[in-house]
């Protein structure tokens, strides 16, 4: 497992990880997400071509909690997940303390 989900995941919504408030505040950090890469996981192109439009679904199999998703979507050079075209095989994870430590700010506080 890549990242484990963090106490507050369990009372996050679906509606509160894709409210725009909550998508401005993640792009307000792109650049600070950007310098905090852990590292990259390489996949297969049979997995990139999967995925293909779906950038989420591929999150979820690499086991990235949703209420994290759209940071690596920042981080991999889009703006939606259906943005995914399969090209990329290295797929840049933000290190999960900087995701848990603005968690709260980004979905709790105002939403």
């Amino acid at each position: 497992m890549l990242i484990s989900p963090n106490n507050i995941a369990a009372d996050i919504k679906v509606a509160d990880i894709e409210s725009k408030t909550a998508i401005g505040k993640w792009q307000s950090l792109e650049p600070l997400l950007k310098r905090n890469i852990q590292g990259v996981t390489d996949i297969s192109v049979a997995t990139a071509d999967k995925y293909r439009g779906d950038f989420y679904g591929l999150l979820t199999e690499l086991e990235i909690p949703k209420n994290y998703q759209y940071p690596h979507v920042l981080v991999n050079n889009m703006d939606a997940s259906t943005d995914y075209t399969g090209i990329n095989t290295k797929i840049k994870i933000i290190k999960l303390s900087l995701l848990q430590d603005y968690a709260a700010w980004i979905y709790i506080v105002d939403n």
